[in-house]
């Protein structure tokens, strides 16, 4: 599937971002591409080329400047990736579960969204890296956001906004601004359409964002705070998973232990490429408020 997208997708030259990449240091090559079927940009970190592919959405060429806090994510990402460890730009899988078939394929995949969902809050440390070096993007992006919630709220979406990226982007946002001070959003009449039970899951999931610790940018300490925060993210969304992180081949990827204790995990020691799951990402997006899952 990633195969197919990238055969459609064409390289592109994005000059603007130069300061950025500079601004963060970045070392590693990074090649950007048009994604014309995208709705959101997407980071693909490869350690062993020592490349970051960035996947740009079609509105970005329209409007760079409106999209500039979504690029510039996605640049963190890369420094996250160079930084501690990539597992923070792209995730990835043990090699086993790349050769499932059938109904192991689709436990896979079921189980490997509900990863995306649970490690969802890697974005506010991205957002920390992007904070601290260009607070007006903080404050652009949360601007855009909520007045695409208000406008989900007053078109009467309730479905997408009671959505599990709904739930997930609500809370991130209402973390960032606790995190960061930045000036609250009267988001009354959005929580009262979704009723008492999403606001009050909402309202958890947020607080449990605004108390994450800050990286450290050692990377085992990181990679433990990593585990330690998407099982328990994944206990508040109620998802069944233990998923545990391995090293595979020198690459620190995600191994599902539901998967591993049913005897469905695959040849561990199967010689082919660490498994990437397709799909869309987990980040939400700033011309609809919310992303695809």
């Amino acid at each position: 599937m990633r195969a197919e997208r990238r055969r459609e997708m064409k390289k592109i030259r994005l000059p603007q971002l130069q300061p950025f990449k500079a601004k963060l240091g970045l070392r590693w090559k990074i090649s950007y591409f048009l994604a014309p079927k995208e709705t959101i940009c997407r980071v693909v970190s490869n350690p062993v080329s020592q490349e970051h592919e960035i996947w740009i959405h079609p509105g970005v060429r329209r409007d760079f400047q409106f999209f500039l806090p979504d690029t510039v994510h996605e640049l963190c990402h890369c420094k996250l990736a160079e930084a501690v460890d990539p597992i923070f730009s792209t995730i990835a899988f043990r090699k086993g579960y790349g050769e499932l078939k059938g109904e192991a394929a689709k436990k896979f995949e079921h189980r490997a969204r509900m990863i995306y969902w649970a490690q969802a809050h890697v974005d506010i440390w991205v957002n920390d890296l992007r904070h601290s070096h260009w607070p007006e993007l903080t404050q652009a992006d949360h601007e855009s956001f909520s007045q695409s919630i208000l406008e989900l709220a007053q078109i009467g979406q309730w479905q997408m906004l009671e959505s599990r990226e709904g739930i997930l982007g609500i809370a991130q946002h209402l973390a960032e601004v606790r995190r960061y001070g930045l000036q609250p959003v009267d988001f009354s009449s959005v929580f009262q359409g979704i009723g008492e039970k999403i606001k009050s899951a909402i309202t958890e999931l947020s607080e449990f964002y605004e108390s994450l610790p800050r990286l450290s940018y050692e990377r085992e300490k990181d990679l433990q705070t990593l585990e330690k925060s998407v099982k328990q993210a994944a206990k508040r969304l109620e998802l069944p998973i233990s998923p545990q992180l391995i090293e595979d081949e020198g690459r620190i990827v995600w191994q599902i232990l539901e998967l591993e204790n049913s005897g469905e995990g695959g040849e561990k020691n199967a010689k082919q490429k660490i498994f990437y799951l397709s799909g869309k990402g987990e980040r939400r997006t700033r011309s609809s408020g919310l992303s695809g899952f």
